[in-house]
Order: C-alpha cells, then structure tokens, then sequence
C-alpha cells in the first residue's frame, strides 16, 4: 500500500500536460492546513478564525451574506472562506457593538470605510437615549410589581373571619 506522499509524487511525475503539477495536486488533492494571501501572510480557515473570535462559524457565514465581514478569501473550488488575523479587530468592534444592542444595519454602517468619529457619535447617543428610556420604563415597571407584591402579601394577611 503506498502512502500519501508517494501516491502523490506518483500522481505528480504522470502528469504531463499540467502547468506546475506539484502546485495543482497540493492545492487540488491535498490542500494545506495553512493558507498564504500572496501578499505573504498567513490566513485563517472560517473555523480557526471562529475558535479565535468565540464567533460562530455560522454567523461569520451570516456577516459574509450581509456584507459586514468578508473573508480575505473565498477557494473558488471548495468554497472556503479565509480571514486574516487583522480582521480579528473588526470582529471583536463588530462583537462589542451587538452587546450595546446595536443592529446588524448599523454596525454595517459604523464599522464602514466611510463612517466619520462624529456619525459614530450619533449612533451612540441615539443607542444612549435608547437605553435610558428602557431603563426607566423597566424601573417602573419594577415599582408597579412590587406594589402589586406588596397589596398581595397584605391581602393574604387578612383574615376576615
């Protein structure tokens, strides 16, 4: 039974008409685990760049659909998405904006090439306003419970017989 490698460098000396055989049949029938951008750093498969951004591959897939996080790179023959370490700062921004409860739209258009320091703001003083009327209407909805709890308790203490 012959190994991999030999099965490979048997594939690779039968071919003849192949422009770098050693090239194609590493990339065709045995794709590498690291991937290189040409530009010389090394890119992250859509399942290590989720395992380092705690994000889902599934979501990331979803971010790719949308618009809000390309992959460096999509393998035209597997479909495999690549990400480069840097985007790993996009992810966390755009992980951090979820948490303050900002909508996938918005973190499109805050994490955008365009968005200015002071559109930011805006974005932030809104989600502010937001977050303080939801704190106020949950405070007293707060109060209007433990009233209720209150008159309970008293009723229950009542004896009318």
């Amino acid at each position: 039974m012959l190994s991999d490698s030999a099965r490979l460098l048997r594939f690779t000396k039968s071919r003849k008409n192949a422009l770098d055989s050693t090239i194609m049949a590493g990339i065709i029938l045995y794709p590498s685990s690291k991937t290189v951008h040409p530009r010389g750093y090394e890119m992250l498969k859509i399942g290590e760049f989720s395992k380092l951004s705690r994000v889902s591959v599934r979501m990331l897939r979803h971010y790719d659909e949308i618009g809000l996080l390309k992959p460096v790179k999509t393998d035209e023959f597997t479909g495999y998405r690549y990400y480069s370490e840097d985007q790993l700062t996009l992810i966390g921004q755009i992980t951090s904006l979820k948490e303050l409860g900002f909508s996938l739209a918005d973190i499109i258009i805050m994490t955008g090439s365009g968005c200015d320091p002071e559109k930011t703001d805006t974005f932030y003083e809104k989600r502010y306003i937001e977050l303080r009327e939801l704190a106020e209407l949950t405070a007293r909805r707060l109060r209007l419970l433990d009233t209720a709890r209150k008159r309970l308790r008293k009723e229950q203490s009542m004896n009318y017989s």
